[in-house]
């Protein structure tokens, strides 16, 4: 993750001292007959870019969860890792989905993704599917693995998802479309499959 540290294990402690609306925002949204729910628990000004990645992704078609600080890094740091990270209301969101795919930044060089999490056929598929239109995927050997069961992106019906670090040269390149058709094209069809 780009923040090195976290000041936060929980999101009621978070809460203890930080004020919705004033230091951060939160979108649910949830599309009936969705069984994907798109994340960015770490948008705004933390994981810059991957709250509105997670909204393009998501579209009409996905629910989303997305939390945005509107602080800086020289304010307060309301990064949560993901394994911790416990907004009942994302928790019960992610729950209600079969399936559920986190956007995270991370601040490896390049233009490239890391994909982790626990459900192993979506990744694959995402991967294989980025890889021919050309980006840059790593799926094994990365910082990124993604496979704790409280992960928030595993914390779905079906106990597993994917994790989706993207670097920051990537966030703000040129192939940020190509990810996104290719991503949805590719939830699109697990979601019209079953």
């Amino acid at each position: 993750m780009e923040t090195l540290r976290d000041d936060y294990t929980s999101f009621a402690e978070l809460l203890s001292k930080h004020k919705e609306g004033v230091d951060f925002d939160r979108t649910l949204r949830v599309r009936d007959g969705a069984k994907i729910v798109i994340l960015a628990p770490h948008g705004g000004r933390l994981e810059n870019h991957t709250d509105t990645i997670a909204e393009d992704i998501a579209g009409a078609d996905f629910s989303l969860y997305c939390f945005r600080s509107r602080l800086g890094r020289g304010q307060a740091n309301l990064h949560i890792t993901s394994h911790n990270f416990d907004d009942p209301d994302c928790v019960s969101l992610v729950g209600k989905h079969p399936w559920a795919v986190a956007l995270h930044g991370c601040s490896e060089s390049g233009e490239r993704v890391f994909i982790g999490g626990r459900d192993q056929r979506l990744i694959d598929e995402v991967a294989q599917s980025l890889l021919k239109v050309g980006i840059r995927v790593d799926v094994n050997g990365h910082s990124y693995p993604g496979k704790h069961p409280n992960n928030i992106c595993n914390r779905t019906a079906s106990n597993a998802g994917v994790q989706i670090e993207m670097t920051l040269p990537f966030r703000r390149g040129e192939a940020i479309p190509l990810f996104v058709s290719t991503v949805r094209e590719i939830l699109m069809a697990r979601q019209t499959a079953t």
